[in-house]
């Protein structure tokens, strides 16, 4: 089960043609105030409240170059430590499942983001 979870892991980095680890590059603050947040949530499916595992989590800036991300845990949740202030577009993605955006302006410490995912059930010849 686990190596399954992997391979479709892999699966959704190559589809949404990004990495779902830790981002390490040089983003830069709308605000120039140079504090930084933490960005935690959690992800569960729409239908059933059930946990989404293992779903991507992508901050995008205002360019839609992607400065952030991770992954849910077992228990459908995630966490993103050193979040430069500023708004941002969050996107939600896991195979099976619609991807979601959510808009938003982090200006705290720690800023909380949680959602549903609705299932889709897209059928592959």
């Amino acid at each position: 089960m686990k190596n399954r979870l992997l391979f479709i892991f892999a699966i959704v980095s190559m589809i949404t043609g990004c990495s779902v680890s830790r981002y390490s590059g040089t983003a830069k603050p709308e605000n120039n105030t140079g504090e930084t947040a933490t960005l935690n949530g959690s992800v569960w499916i729409d239908d059933t409240g059930e946990p989404v595992v293992f779903a991507n989590v992508i901050l995008l800036d205002g360019k839609d170059k992607m400065r952030y991300g991770t992954s849910t845990n077992e228990k459908g949740e995630y966490q993103i430590e050193g979040v430069s202030y500023g708004k941002y577009t969050v996107r939600f993605v896991a195979i099976g499942y619609d991807e979601k955006t959510i808009l938003i302006d982090i200006k705290k410490n720690e800023e909380q983001l949680s959602t549903g995912l609705k299932e889709n059930h897209i059928m592959f010849d």
